[in-house]
């Protein structure tokens, strides 16, 4: 049956007319609204080649993978935006606090390598999980958080240790060293 759809006439399909579908998809809501919802799916896959149906049951399943992670990514913005792969660990820390990747790519785009400081979180944006950065010594620490540095009393109940060997400093997590 989808071999004789796909050989029907079809008039091509342009970006907006499936954007626009996939809108009405989204909208339709309440009773009946699972038959409109494959109705409308279904008359654009008629009139889609088999490679634009099959990016559009990608993009409606959410399964649009191209092939390359974040990092890829995060590279070949900072070589587009700033000439220089260099930049890459600035526009990562940005991608961490705004995940919004079109977001991102306009920011650069428009700010070049002094992007990095036009994100703060934001309400209702979701920020990524951020690993703790190593640092060799504890004249490095202060460098990047200046002012105390105390464990939470939390932290040292559960087990959580600093020791501090001339500029070096190690911490201890639970029988963990970090």
């Amino acid at each position: 049956m989808a071999f004789e759809l796909n050989e029907r006439e079809r008039n091509p399909l342009t970006i907006e007319e499936v954007f626009e579908r996939l809108i009405e998809i989204k909208k339709a809501s309440g009773k009946g609204s699972q038959e409109e919802k494959t109705g409308l799916l279904s008359d654009i896959l008629q009139r889609a080649s088999p490679k634009e149906g099959k990016y559009i049951i990608r993009i409606v399943l959410e399964k649009l993978r191209l092939g390359f992670g974040d990092q890829f990514l995060l590279e070949a913005f900072s070589i587009a935006f700033t000439g220089d792969k260099k930049y890459t660990g600035k526009i990562k820390e940005s991608y961490n606090v705004c995940t919004d990747i079109g977001e991102l790519a306009e920011s650069l785009a428009k700010y070049g390598s002094r992007a990095s400081g036009h994100f703060s979180i934001k309400l209702g944006r979701p920020v990524r999980s951020m690993l703790a950065q190593r640092v060799e010594t504890f004249k490095e620490l202060e460098k990047r958080i200046s002012g105390k540095k105390q464990p939470k009393k939390n932290m040292m109940e559960k087990g959580c240790r600093f020791i501090k060997t001339g500029t070096r400093l190690k911490l201890f997590l639970e029988g963990l060293k970090i």
